[in-house]
């Protein structure tokens, strides 16, 4: 279920997308923070991984992570990982949207319930690493 759902966007053990957060020892945060990241991925952002919307000059809207800003431009990585870079001097506006995530926000009427299930547990086992 992970491999169809989540590693397209997210590092386990440093393999996967990263589009998404690291989820390589996500067990600490809990299973109700997991349960809510899946069912209500705008309801708890992870710092970093806000959502951006970028308008431009002609009024069109790039949605995604902001991934890159430096003098001249901006790079935006939208939910299909598509990198877009947008020249600052074509940009009108560039604002976080609290109420969006480029997670998807139907995953759970994608997934059966014994398919949430093993997600959760599936990341429930995700513990953090031990210094030895």
């Amino acid at each position: 279920v992970y491999e169809d759902n989540c590693s397209e966007c997210h590092t386990l053990n440093g393999e996967g997308g990263e589009v998404g957060p690291d989820l390589s020892g996500i067990s600490a945060k809990g299973l109700k923070f997991i349960s809510e990241a899946i069912l209500q991925p705008t309801k708890s952002l992870t710092k970093g991984f806000e959502t951006y919307v970028v308008i431009n000059n002609e009024g069109r809207q790039t949605i995604g992570l902001k991934t890159r800003d430096e003098s001249g431009e901006v790079d935006i990585t939208t939910a299909t990982g598509d990198v877009i870079t947008i020249a600052k001097a074509d940009i009108k506006e560039i604002k976080i949207d609290d109420t969006k995530s480029i997670m998807p926000d139907d995953l759970s009427e994608a997934m059966t319930v014994k398919d949430y299930q093993d997600i959760l547990s599936f990341l429930m086992l995700q513990k953090p690493k031990t210094e030895q």
